[in-house]
């Protein structure tokens, strides 16, 4: 005995098993196959199988039959562990009726939901001379057995085994090992682990989830596919890559090849990620394949974005009409697109191989191509959309901006003329009943003053001429006011009196130089305008010899409208400041007001 149990032990550590356990082993495996091939067609999760108890009712049966079919509920109950099968005499779930009517030889119905069988009626002519007891045998073992579940042509290799699952002959068909080994699988509690488990290591992960979940596994590589393709919109969209104006060399090729490279990828998943599993693809397999995909689209991609930068470069720039300028794209994408497949052609053939026939890889290309082509249109024009509502948006602003900004103006214009206004009637009522020639004076220049006024109202600009002229009318009347005690000179130089100044900017300065200069001394008061380029920079200076500034006059001296004037129209392109001594001035600077 002991022996024969080193025997054993020896031919197990060599790896050489007995007849028996080798036998068994292969038999597995061959079940195991037709389970793939027969029970699964890539459409089902599960097998179909009967999920309560087999109730056999005979009809037409003589004893010979009777023995047939008791032999064979024992020796099925022998196998099914998660039901059991009996014959009775009615309310039976598997009718089995074995003499039909005449010219009938054998007929099945069976009704039954999703995955699981709850009747089928069979309608089998065992009366009949030319069947040998075997024959009968067989045919019975046939119709029941395969009753039992739902086979599918097979998908990756034929099974040809010769038994019941793999036959189409009732009456040649043997009730063979394989068929028992199948019945006796697939009826255990543990079918679908044991099924899992052995698919995964004779397989692969992704093949077992692709004969069991095909449909699921398709839908959920789509919407990843879809997922990509999506997200990549929204990022080219809201980065503005398809805007005209983006149109430059290395960063349309650039963003050119990024979206053809993600777009291969969605493709792929959409496409061809299911497709390309079989029953030993592994994760380096898939990825070979991925990338094997996602590079050759992405020298398609990349030779036809360079081929549609040299069409766009040269005509679209120069066709402003959008409706054309959409056909241009759209052709030029489809034209760049087969370019580009026909240059991969040429390419020699052992790389072709791997991507297809020719006639296929044109009819996919000509579609991309044409679906490229209308993603192209229809984010060129959701950007345009886009840009046409900003610019919109822009003049609007602009032109609330400009109305803002023109009612300070007015606003600012009503506080200086008023406090003008007060200032000079003053002038008129001391001198009304010392001198009425001098009063009529003063008065007609005042009304000059306030046509000129008038007239300019709807102007926020006028040229250093004409504002110089109110400023000496200005100083007329202040001079008929002040006689002798009042000199005044101006000096504009030739290059500035052209050029534009608001409306209102020196007067206010004259008129603080007379109030808090002039005004303040007992001497001759002395008023000097001075107005030059300085650069690229006007400057204008009013210099009086009245006391000097406080250290800030700007609100003391009436200046803050003026200073609040400069800020509306000039931001801090203006400037505004003063200084004291022996020539005291108080200077505006207007920068960038001429040419270099």
């Amino acid at each position: 005995m002991k022996p024969i149990i080193l025997l054993i032990a020896l031919l197990s550590f060599f790896g050489i098993q007995n007849p028996k356990a080798q036998e068994k082993s292969q038999t597995g495996m061959a079940t195991w196959h037709v389970i793939r091939e027969r029970l699964f067609n890539g459409e089902n999760s599960y097998a179909y199988r009967w999920k309560e108890n087999i109730r056999i009712q005979l009809k037409g049966a003589n004893s010979s039959d009777s023995t047939i079919i008791v032999g064979l509920v024992k020796e099925l109950n022998n196998l099914m562990e998660i039901i059991k099968v009996r014959i009775v005499k009615d309310n039976g779930n598997m009718i089995l009726n074995l003499s039909p009517e005449p010219g009938t030889h054998y007929r099945t119905h069976t009704r039954g939901g999703w995955q699981n069988y709850t009747m089928t009626h069979l309608e089998i002519d065992l009366n009949t001379d030319s069947l040998t007891y075997i024959q009968k045998v067989n045919e019975i073992d046939y119709f029941v057995v395969r009753n039992l579940t739902k086979t599918f042509s097979p998908k990756e290799g034929e099974t040809g085994y010769g038994g019941i699952f793999d036959s189409h002959d009732p009456v040649h068909a043997r009730f063979t090992d394989i068929d028992k080994d199948l019945i006796r699988e697939l009826y255990s509690k543990t079918f679908y682990r044991d099924f899992k488990k052995n698919f995964i290591q004779r397989y692969s992960y992704l093949y077992y989830l692709k004969l069991r979940f095909k449909n699921s596994l398709t839908q959920k590589s789509i919407l990843f596919g879809i997922l990509i393709a999506l997200l990549t919109f929204f990022y080219i969209y809201y980065r503005g890559w398809f805007n005209q104006s983006s149109i430059i060399g290395y960063q349309f090729i650039k963003r050119g090849f990024i979206i053809v490279l993600a777009f291969s990828i969605s493709d792929y998943f959409i496409l061809q990620f299911v497709n390309n599993i079989s029953p030993f693809s592994g994760i380096k397999t898939i990825l070979l394949k991925l990338l094997l995909s996602v590079g050759t689209n992405s020298i398609i991609g990349f030779l036809a974005v360079a081929f549609m930068y040299l069409i766009e470069k040269r005509i679209i720039k120069n066709i402003t009409h959008f409706n054309r300028n959409q056909v241009l794209i759209f052709f030029s994408t489809i034209l760049s697109l087969f370019i580009a497949t026909i240059c991969l052609m040429i390419i020699p053939i052992t790389f072709n191989r791997f991507i297809g026939s020719y006639k296929t890889v044109v009819v996919q290309m000509v579609l991309l191509s044409i679906l490229i082509a209308f993603i192209r249109i229809l984010f060129t024009y959701l950007n345009h959309r886009t840009q046409s509502f900003i610019n919109q948006k822009d003049v609007e602003i602009a032109r609330m901006k400009e109305l803002k900004n023109q009612a300070e103006l007015n606003a600012l214009h009503s506080r200086i003329n008023p406090h003008f206004l007060y200032n000079s009637l003053n002038s008129i009522a001391a001198l009304a009943h010392t001198d009425p020639a001098k009063t009529e004076n003063m008065a007609a220049s005042l009304s000059e003053l306030f046509r000129y006024s008038i007239n300019k109202e709807d102007q926020t600009y006028v040229s250093v001429t004409e504002e110089l002229d109110m400023v000496k009318k200005y100083l007329e009347v202040e001079k008929v006011r002040f006689g002798d005690r009042l000199d005044y000179e101006i000096d504009a130089a030739e290059k500035v009196i052209k050029n534009q100044v608001p409306k209102f900017l020196i007067q206010p300065l004259v008129e603080n130089a007379i109030k808090h200069g002039v005004d303040k001394i007992s001497g001759k008061g002395i008023i000097k305008i001075e107005i030059r380029q300085e650069r690229k920079d006007m400057v204008i200076r009013i210099y009086d010899n009245g006391p000097g500034f406080p250290e800030e006059p700007v609100s003391g001296y009436g200046l803050q409208n003026l200073h609040d004037k400069l800020k509306i129209l000039y931001g801090d392109d203006a400037i505004l400041n003063w200084k004291n001594g022996e020539n005291k001035h108080i200077q505006v600077t207007l920068k960038d007001q001429f040419q270099a």
